[in-house]
């Protein structure tokens, strides 16, 4: 991956944080409208904050794509056999979707909207790792559920600690848009131009 490409990722990446904060932010206004202070300058204060905290989202997704593509890197250099890494990353897999969600529930309260936080994420993470598989081989269907549900989880630790739907769901939409856009654009960066003597 070159400098263009790369800035291309963080770019592109960038604006799809910010249209997916949006796209939060609208539905969460329909689902609890604010009241009728603040005028236009302050919603258009709010526009400006949301698309900011989608870009801040953006960063935080591509901090933790990075690192789990060094953490890929590593690990395959460490297990000797490649499917040792696939049974390691369904075992954090499971262990994520399962136990990450409920770390932060208080005594006595509903467990519902934690539940429904990791089914979301798998059935995305699923989706998209149909899609990545399509794009490129089957190999590629449990890295892309690994990355899309425990990496997404890890980064939306801060609202989950928050325990509130609304925190929850403004950050973790524009995690999982920019998450699996990289994953999917991912080998259209690394692939290489065929030569003229290739074609």
């Amino acid at each position: 991956m070159n400098i263009r490409k790369w800035v291309y990722l963080f770019m592109s990446s960038l604006g799809i944080g910010a249209a997916a904060s949006l796209l939060a932010w609208v539905v969460l206004i329909f689902i609890n409208p604010p009241g009728e202070s603040g005028g236009v300058a302050g919603v258009g204060y709010n526009i400006i904050s949301v698309l900011l905290a989608g870009m801040l989202f953006s960063i935080i997704s591509q901090t933790g794509f990075f690192a789990y593509l060094t953490l890929n890197y590593i690990a395959r250099s460490i297990f000797r056999r490649p499917q040792l890494w696939i049974y390691a990353q369904l075992i954090i897999t499971a262990i994520t979707v399962t136990y990450l969600p409920f770390m932060f529930t208080e005594p006595g309260e509903a467990l519902l909207p934690h539940i429904a936080v990791p089914v979301i994420v798998l059935i995305v993470a699923i989706a998209v790792a149909f899609w990545k598989v399509k794009l490129t081989n089957k190999s590629a269907f449990v890295p892309t559920v690994f990355f899309m549900s425990a990496v997404t989880l890890f980064e939306t630790i801060p609202s989950l600690r928050e325990n509130h739907f609304s925190g929850i769901f403004f950050m973790i939409l524009p995690l999982l848009a920019c998450n699996a856009w990289q994953i999917l654009i991912l080998g259209k960066l690394l692939s290489t131009p065929k030569s003229p003597s290739q074609s």
